[in-house]
């Protein structure tokens, strides 16, 4: 096939939960397709990547935005023009062009969407098979968003949430087929028109990698006595996740941990995130170049997130690494994983405390959970396996859409 792959951000390299997605996509494709990319670039550093990229794929082309002026602008036009802020903020009359360009001549058996904002630029395509990765339920995810903010950006996140599900709508009745993470996620489309169209399609995790074998000691870390939260830590749901466990559950396990510290790990933090390093027993990294000496020297991963939707990456990193992990339902939800055997989950602020105490004081469980857990990611979360299915739905579609061109 012929593959022309959009995607919202520059999809290399793969230290995010998009990009690892999207990369992993990408590199499985072109081990047996042609492959040209289209992205946006909207972190300067990030131009450094194209080059690394092209390895992977055929072409790549991309325009370059201002992240922080994209963002102004993407609001204040939303209020007025009734669209969401997502589909502003991704669209660029540039890329617009370059795209219908490689569209008139590139001979494409089909296109590649991957997230709902990059949709708008392939609407009109339709003599070619367009199929989409959701990858999680965005609209979804802002309404949560809405739930743990204040006015005004409450309303302005729900409302984001509401017009996306119309938008979401829209995109499932004029692509062939999408994608998600999770079955559970294939869930809220199910009962909509074109519902029966949607996949689940699970990410993997690359265990040749992350694992502790292979992962270089720090000898400082191996030093420290420490539990780990890691991510993007501008993602909002990163942010919460860090201040609430900070104040609502450390507090709780300090008393009975003396010397425990909490490593925030992860690039961007916030303002209010750089604010909780005030606490000696609080490290907030920023940006480390291998995340995966952090992981295995840590005790446990501690993954409170209130707003979350699909596969955390982390968790499988985690686990994958030899590390135990006590996170909430929201973090768990979709993952094949079972609650008391393969890892903890809990939403009470005094029960995640406990279930952390019990593993910080049980290696033997530890070490029980960990094995357990390691069995089921090899078992579902294998990028091979998982993309063979992707690709086979791919595949289909290209020929519903050219019987369909053919009158058949």
């Amino acid at each position: 096939m012929n593959i022309l792959y959009l995607a919202h951000r520059i999809p290399y390299p793969p230290n995010k939960g998009d990009k690892i997605r999207a990369f992993n996509e990408i590199k499985f494709l072109s081990r047996r397709h042609t492959v040209d990319v289209c992205c946006l670039v909207d972190t300067p550093a990030d131009e450094r990547h194209v080059e690394p990229l092209k390895k992977y794929c055929r072409t790549v082309t991309y325009v370059k935005i201002n992240a922080k002026l994209k963002k102004a602008f993407s609001v204040l036009s939303a209020i007025f023009s009734g669209k969401t802020c997502t589909e502003i903020f991704f669209h660029s009359k540039k890329l617009q062009r370059q795209i219908d360009q490689l569209i008139s001549g590139g001979n494409y058996d089909i296109i590649y969407i991957f997230c709902s904002s990059m949709a708008s630029y392939v609407r009109n395509a339709g003599n070619i098979a367009r199929v989409i990765d959701f990858v999680d339920i965005d609209s979804d995810k802002w309404i949560q968003y809405a739930k743990y903010a204040r006015f005004p950006l409450k309303w302005l996140f729900k409302r984001e949430g509401e017009l996306l599900q119309k938008l979401e709508c829209k995109i499932l009745s004029w692509t062939q087929a999408s994608f998600l993470v999770t079955e559970r996620e294939t869930e809220f489309f199910a009962h909509l028109p074109h519902g029966n169209k949607v996949y689940a399609i699970p990410n993997g995790i690359d265990r040749g990698f992350f694992d502790i074998d292979k992962t270089p000691c720090d000898d400082f870390l191996a030093g420290e006595n420490y539990v780990c939260f890691t991510g993007a830590m501008d993602y909002f749901p990163n942010e919460d996740a860090v201040v609430f466990f900070y104040e609502n559950i450390y507090p709780l396990i300090k008393p009975h941990a003396p010397g425990l510290k909490f490593y925030i790990v992860g690039s961007n933090p916030t303002d209010k995130v750089r604010k909780l390093a005030d606490d000696k027993d609080v490290v907030v990294t920023g940006t480390v170049d291998d995340i995966r000496p952090y992981i295995r020297h840590a005790k446990i991963s501690v993954i409170p997130l209130r707003m979350a939707r699909g596969i955390q990456n982390k968790i499988l990193e985690a686990i994958s690494m030899g590390l135990p992990v006590v996170c909430t339902s929201n973090a768990a939800e979709g993952l094949a994983l079972r609650n008391g055997i393969d890892f903890y989950v809990e939403d009470d602020e005094s029960k995640f405390a406990r279930r952390t105490l019990e593993l910080l004081n049980n290696p033997c469980l530890k070490n029980e959970m960990v094995r357990s857990a390691q069995m089921l990611i090899d078992q579902f979360y294998d990028w091979e396996n998982n993309l063979n299915k992707m690709e086979s739905v791919m595949a289909s579609a290209v020929k519903i859409k050219k019987n369909a061109e053919g009158g058949i």
